[in-house]
């Protein structure tokens, strides 16, 4: 029985199913076109087909080919259709389809686009028609090398190609149905086709014979390109069980886990098209992220963001608050950021922005909507502990990336704030990135308290050492580009720094040290009240080769110290970079030094001239440079560079002072005196040395009208030390001492007492030249004074002269107490008395050969009356000498008195010089005799006894001044009587013997 029934069931169900074939075979294009109809009449769409067939092997199914579906607003059209219906169905009275297959489909979709537009009218058809919801078993769709398209005025811009998808949807048990999702093609944005798959499994939750009210994805794989991600969310819909946990203003939610592998934020958001090259780059490649997040119908809530960006985690939240309005927000942090990483500016390189070939997904914030747009706005929040800004430590750094104001074009801007910790002080910023397509910006920050130690130790082109320093940057520019943007960039700069030091500037033999090895040093400091920079921006430009910043305008600074103030004034271009800290060239400029003198004036030198820097190779000069100095003016082309472990100079220079006292008191040596006054000069040399050390080669100079050349060379280190070769054509002592010498003006008052200790800590060493040297009435020929001074003892072991074809030879020592003490010994031999008669200028022509010795010594307090303080002896020797006297015309007049000796000797004492043993004789004539002469009032007491054939001897006085001297001859009675005869001419006559023998010795 049971066996026959089956039987009967299969056979009923064989006749059953014969009956559809040969029904559906038959009527298959009447069955399709009824569907058309009803598909046109229900949603407005026109319906074209070319064929329908149906085929039953190798399983049955209907065929549709060419079919077309248009309105105004969607064109959809396909090549082949294949529908492979549900048997199980078809047995139950239904038509369901088991498998859809889509060969060739393409939408064109005109625009603008319609909101509507008949697809809810086909969407609701599509759902609906058929009655009563069939369960399906499972059901599959296919599409094979499908596109989308925009149509705009005839215009044709693809949207998507060769889409190749897959759908299998399973039902379940309980309401569970599970689709397995594969697809992948090209998505087309501004004409450039983007890769993208998408594949994964979709359940579906919801009562029996209703739509589902709760989608699961686990593990769903995204690809855009070259970004992917998983995704694992949760979709509640309203309707069902599950909407209880829908609030009542949500629609849906959509809850789950984003699993990052990488992503770009530059090619997708706006807002990353508008940073700077590096920072794009840095949000070219988000990595490894992971976000928690929930999205519904009126905003996007991301509690826990975690991604790798720019070389660090960060870890945050964000969202989008309401769609309405919407604003992404993003706040994040990381522990330490390097920010040569995300933004390689920083550490001075500088690479191009990356390139895209369509536009982002979002709106560029500052650039108009375009039609269809909508305006995206940001509050982007980033954080990091600590912060490397290059060689900077910066901490509790935070930058927030928001909207600025709008313009009166309804641009907005973008606006940049940040804050940080530096050294102990603080930095705030504010950066505004304009719309348009001039993307101008203005920039501002402020440095306040920072530690100038810190500071230092960081960067090579800070020259300060130590301090507090405040900082207020206000610049603007415009472009995109970074040669533009610097071209463009202007604004003011302002610097200031209290109690502290400036340092040297780092130099070629720092290259391989570390930062803080090259500030480690102190030996070039200089400390400081207040520093203050200012500088006016006209300009920038980066060069990458050389990797080093050129910053363009007028460079002004003030350093304040007890003892005065130095103000620098340059303008132009000034580069700071690696290989040199900080370059210049041929920049013009003025330095200004303010300072207080002994006297308690002020004292002002300045120097203008054309300055260059290249601290890489250690070097800094001044072309056509002009010194002005209290008391000296000087110009010349001079250049500084590293020596050793200090900064050298050398350059030619020339100076002239018309008030030398001015520039000694300002040197601090008015307490040595050792001249009556400082006087006018005027050099050119050959200059080089250091801050210790200097050298004058190729000197030449006049020295208050005494011109001179040779070298000088001076030493400051341990003590002062001077080296020195130096000319002198002609001088005269005349010049350098009050009252000591015939004629000198006792009516002149001694000068202040001499201090002469300081130069018991100079060292002193040289050869002095002086081709003529007028000693009172003498004159000295190729003088050489070789000369050394050591703990205040300067001797002249070797003085050597030529005189009158005679040989000057000497020795000379001076010790420097409070005073000075001098002892000196010097002679004279085989002299010309004939030649010297005209240097005497006595009124009388002079023959013979002459000897002269003196030795003096003395303690000298100040310049004044000197012979006072003299003491020692001297001889006077001639021989086959002659003596005769000139008329006022300077012709000789009589006959020459001869003589074959003349000689004395005596001692000094207190300036008065005595002799006991002159004598003069000659063919018969003998004088013999003594006396004193006083330097000290320039007068003379000797007496002489003069014998001569046929007289007798006949006392003579010599007495009066040094200029004006007279003589008196005094004869007893007896010899008067003897001689009366005589005339009286005698007497002038033996006058002048005696007087030229005076003028001739003294």
């Amino acid at each position: 029985m049971c066996l026959y029934a089956v039987t009967c069931l299969l056979v009923a169900a064989s006749v059953a199913l014969a009956s559809v074939v040969v029904y559906v075979r038959h009527n298959s294009a009447a069955i399709v076109g009824e569907y058309v109809d009803a598909l046109a009449r229900r949603t407005g769409f026109s319906v074209r087909l070319q064929r329908v067939e149906a085929v039953f092997w190798p399983a049955p199914m209907l065929i549709v080919g060419g079919l077309a579906l248009e309105n105004a607003q969607w064109n959809f059209s396909a090549e082949e259709i294949r529908l492979r219906p549900d048997l199980a169905g078809i047995l139950q009275g239904a038509f369901m389809p088991a498998a859809l297959e889509l060969k060739r489909p393409v939408l064109r979709i005109s625009r603008p686009v319609v909101p509507g537009a008949g697809m809810d009218a086909l969407l609701a058809f599509a759902s609906g028609h058929g009655g009563k919801e069939k369960k399906l078993k499972g059901v599959r769709l296919t599409i094979n090398n499908g596109q989308a398209l925009f149509v705009e005025k005839g215009a044709v811009s693809p949207l998507l190609s060769s889409l190749d998808l897959t759908v299998d949807v399973h039902e379940g048990r309980g309401g569970r149905r599970r689709c397995e999702i594969g697809t992948g093609g090209d998505l087309y944005k501004d004409g450039v086709a983007l890769p993208f798959s998408l594949g994964g499994e979709v359940y579906a939750y919801g009562p029996d014979g209703v739509a589902p009210d709760r989608v699961a994805v686990k593990d769903f794989a995204l690809r855009l390109d070259n970004d992917s991600a998983l995704l694992d969310a949760v979709l509640t819909l309203p309707g069902g069980q599950s909407a209880a946990s829908l609030s009542p203003e949500e629609t849906f939610n959509l809850k789950g886990g984003l699993r990052v592998r990488r992503v770009s934020l530059t090619r997708w958001l706006g807002f990353g098209r508008i940073l700077s090259p590096g920072l794009q780059w840095a949000l070219d490649n988000v990595t490894d992220a992971v976000l928690d997040f929930s999205l519904n119908n009126r905003g996007l809530d991301v509690p826990s963001i975690a991604a790798v960006a720019g070389g660090a985690r960060f870890t945050g939240s964000g969202g989008v608050r309401s769609w309405a309005e919407p604003e992404v927000a993003l706040d994040l942090k990381t522990q330490r950021l390097d920010l040569a990483v995300p933004i390689p500016e920083a550490a001075g390189r500088l690479p191009l922005a990356p390139a895209f070939a369509h536009g982002p997904l979002t709106p560029v914030p500052g650039e108009p909507l375009k039609p269809g747009e909508t305006g995206l706005a940001y509050d982007i929040r980033l954080g990091a502990r600590l912060l490397d800004y290059g060689p900077l430590l910066l901490e509790e750094a935070r930058v927030v990336i928001g909207q600025g104001r709008l313009d009166e074009n309804g641009l907005e801007d973008t606006l940049l704030t940040a804050e940080a910790g530096l050294y102990g002080g603080s930095v705030r910023a504010q950066a505004i990135f304009g719309g348009g397509q001039g993307n101008p910006y203005a920039i501002s920050a402020h440095l306040r308290d920072v530690g100038g130690d810190g500071l230092a130790r960081a960067l090579d082109v800070v020259p300060v050492q130590s301090g507090r320093m405040r900082a207020d940057v206000d610049v603007k520019s415009q472009g995109r580009a970074l040669a533009e943007f610097l071209e463009k960039l202007t604004g003011k700069v302002e610097v200031g720094v209290s109690r502290g030091a400036l340092r040297g500037l780092p130099s070629k033999k720092d290259k391989g040290k570390s930062t803080s090895e090259k500030n480690s040093g102190t030996s070039r400091t200089l400390p400081f009240e207040t520093l203050a920079l200012k500088l006016d921006l006209k300009s920038a430009v980066f060069e990458e080769e050389k990797s080093r910043l050129g910053l363009n305008g007028q460079w002004s600074s003030l350093l304040n110290r007890a003892e005065g103030s130095l103000r620098a004034d340059i303008a132009g271009m000034m580069y700071f970079g690696q290989e040199d800290a900080l370059f210049f060239q041929n920049r013009p400029g003025s330095l200004v030094l303010q300072s207080g003198s002994a006297e308690g004036r002020d004292s002002r030198a300045e120097l203008k001239g054309v300055f260059s820097c290249m601290s890489g190779q250690g070097r800094i000069s001044v072309g056509g440079g002009q010194l002005s100095l209290p008391g000296l003016e000087a110009e010349g082309d001079i250049y500084f560079f590293e020596e050793g472990e200090s900064l050298a100079y050398k350059g030619t220079i020339s100076a002239r002072s018309r008030d030398a006292a001015r520039l000694a008191a300002l040197a601090g040596t008015e307490r040595a005196r050792l001249l009556h006054k400082a006087p006018a000069f005027s050099l050119t040399a050959e200059a080089r040395g250091n801050m210790r050390e200097i050298s004058l080669d190729k000197l030449r100079a006049v020295v208050d009208d005494i011109p001179l050349r040779g070298s000088l060379s001076a030493s400051f280190r341990e003590q002062p030390s001077f080296e020195f070769e130096l000319t002198v054509e002609e001088l005269s002592l005349k010049r350098f001492f009050q009252g000591s010498g015939p004629g000198a003006n006792k009516a002149d008052k001694p000068d202040k007492p001499w201090d002469l200790r300081s130069l018991r800590e100079v060292r002193a060493k040289g050869l002095l030249r002086v081709g003529r040297l007028d000693v009172w009435h003498f004159a000295l020929r190729d003088v050489s004074i070789p000369i050394r001074l050591d703990k205040g003892r300067l001797t002249a072991d070797s003085i050597s002269a030529r005189v009158y074809g005679g040989v000057f030879s000497g020795k000379s020592v001076l010790e420097f107490t409070r005073s000075l003490h001098v002892e000196s010994a010097f002679s004279i031999e085989g002299a010309d008395l004939a030649a010297a008669s005209p240097d005497i200028d006595a009124g009388a022509l002079f023959g013979g050969k002459a000897g002269f010795a003196l030795h003096l010594s003395g303690l000298l307090t100040g310049v004044g009356p000197v012979p006072k303080a003299l003491n020692g002896s001297w001889r006077f020797a001639a021989r086959h000498g002659s003596y005769q006297k000139l008329d006022k015309n300077g012709e000789a007049r009589g006959k020459p008195t001869l003589f074959d000796t003349a000689r004395a000797s005596g001692g000094i004492s207190a300036g008065v010089a005595r002799s006991s043993d002159f004598i003069l004789q000659g063919d018969g004539l003998v004088m013999h005799g003594g006396g004193l002469a006083d330097f000290n009032t320039d007068t003379l007491d000797c007496n002489v006894l003069v014998n001569m054939k046929n007289l007798p001897e006949i006392p003579v006085r010599l007495h009066g001044n040094f200029k004006d001297s007279k003589t008196t001859v005094s004869v007893g009675t007896v010899i008067l009587n003897t001689l009366g005869a005589i005339p009286k001419g005698i007497f002038d006559i033996l006058g002048d013997i005696v007087g030229g023998g005076w003028k001739q010795s003294r």
